[in-house]
């Protein structure tokens, strides 16, 4: 083992003791002479739960929030707690955070919200304008609409929206927890009301409260409409811009003591999708354009039920889809108004009428039933408003069973093709199941013969 004095002087070579230390103070001066080098970090702020300190205020408030270190406003991915007894209100500006719960009231009434989770308030939640976007509002949240305009945009509401206001909707989703959606007499402009997938239990929005909604600017319904379940008899939901439907739509309820309309307020309109609107059993429910105005019902949505009127004198519809009065006892009254038309199908059966009652009707002229379907099933009664016989039939007619009745003029049982006389190329004519048919003379036909009674 070597000594210390033998390995400095293998370490340093053989100088003296003065001139190694002379050496090593040299080196440590210039070292001493080289400039501190301090690398600057990158600024990070660590993520936390951010909760409210201040009293009732605005949201842009640095002073009232504090994430337990330093008051600053919440950021994306900071979950917030609002205390109860405050409300808060976020009137401008685009903040993001991940979840909001608030044990108090809060009020968006301008600037844009984003939660991209879970949303809960204890409280009142008003909607008084701005956006909330993202959001899955919590089960046990009311979402209270007021008089100004708010946007939703790909928000999912699992508790309950009270629509008093206006939203303007680019994307609204319902779920199983929701509860009831009351349409309150508000307005929804725009978008599409959905329904979560997997969702069992027929989610819907509920039309309720006051005596009139409105949906604008194209609305697509991908949850249902109920105006069956009604606080004030007589509820009007007014269309303008067209309606998709693809779920079911509730008129008035089953029993009869309530009576409600669709109304579609604007000169051209369509009723689209491929949903069902359903008549409950009051003689006053009611799906038509206003006066002067003009609506189509397109080839893949059906009406039926007990009870109710499409349609009305002044005004125009065209039918494309399926119109069909099914429940016994029930009616259910088509009024083309002025130069309506029909090229789908209107129909009777489990013991319903439909009474189809034309100011000008253009399917019919000079004797001759031209376009569409019409179909008596049982022992059911189909009525169309012509002035005088079906002498040439160029349309689809169906008589299936001994009890299909098949009658013309606003009143009475005057049979509309006790004169027919012809089957043109374009018509067919079937009957079937006991039904029987007596013409006056012999029958000429270019087109599909009537098929024998079984």
């Amino acid at each position: 083992m070597k000594s210390l004095p033998h390995w400095l002087g293998s370490r340093f070579g053989r100088q003296s003791s003065q001139n190694r230390f002379a050496n090593v103070g040299r080196r440590g001066a210039r070292r001493k002479n080289r400039p501190l080098w301090i690398e600057s970090l990158e600024e990070r702020l660590m993520l936390a739960t951010v909760n409210w300190i201040g009293g009732t205020g605005d949201w842009n408030t640095v002073s009232n929030w504090s994430d337990g270190v330093i008051n600053r406003l919440p950021v994306a991915d900071d979950d917030v707690v609002i205390p109860a007894g405050v409300t808060v209100t976020h009137s401008s500006g685009t903040h993001t955070v991940t979840s909001i719960t608030d044990s108090g009231n809060f009020t968006l009434s301008g600037g844009t919200l984003i939660v991209d989770g879970s949303l809960a308030v204890s409280g009142t939640f008003s909607l008084s304008g701005g956006t909330l976007q993202n959001a899955t509002v919590a089960s046990g949240t009311t979402v209270v609409m007021v008089s100004n305009t708010t946007t939703l945009n790909n928000v999912t509401v699992d508790g309950t929206l009270d629509v008093t206001g206006t939203i303007s909707s680019g994307g609204l989703t319902l779920s199983d927890a929701t509860g009831s959606w009351d349409f309150a007499g508000g307005t929804i402009s725009g978008g599409t009301l959905d329904v979560a997938a997997g969702s069992t239990t027929n989610p819907r929005l509920i039309a309720a409260a006051q005596n009139s909604g409105t949906l604008a600017g194209g609305v697509t319904l991908n949850a249902g409409l109920d105006m069956a379940v009604l606080v004030n008899n007589g509820f009007t939901v007014f269309v303008t811009g067209g309606l998709t439907l693809n779920q079911t739509l509730n008129i008035g309820n089953t029993s009869g003591t309530t009576a409600a309309g669709l109304s579609f307020n604007s000169a051209t309109q369509t009723l689209g999708g491929s949903g069902t609107v359903v008549f409950g059993g009051h003689a006053s429910n009611l799906l038509t354009p206003q006066v002067g105005q003009m609506l189509t019902i397109e080839p893949t949505i059906t009406i039926r039920g007990k009870s109710g009127n499409v349609g009305a004198s002044s005004r125009t519809l065209i039918n494309q889809g399926v119109i069909q009065a099914d429940t016994t006892s029930g009616t259910i009254n088509v009024n083309w108004g002025t130069n309506g038309s029909n090229s789908g199908t209107i129909q009777a059966s489990s013991g319903g009428t439909l009474d189809a009652s034309p100011t000008t009707f253009t399917n019919f002229s000079s004797g001759t039933l031209t376009g569409g379907t019409y179909r008596v099933i049982g022992s059911s009664t189909m009525r169309l408003g012509i002035p005088s016989d079906i002498l040439t039939n160029a349309a689809t007619i169906v008589l299936d069973g001994s009890g299909a009745n098949f009658y013309r003029g606003p009143s009475g049982t005057t049979n509309a093709l006790a004169g027919l006389t012809t089957i043109a190329a374009a018509g067919s004519l079937t009957i079937q199941n006991g039904r029987n048919l007596t013409l006056a003379g012999a029958l000429a036909h270019s087109g599909s013969k009537p098929s024998p009674n079984p």
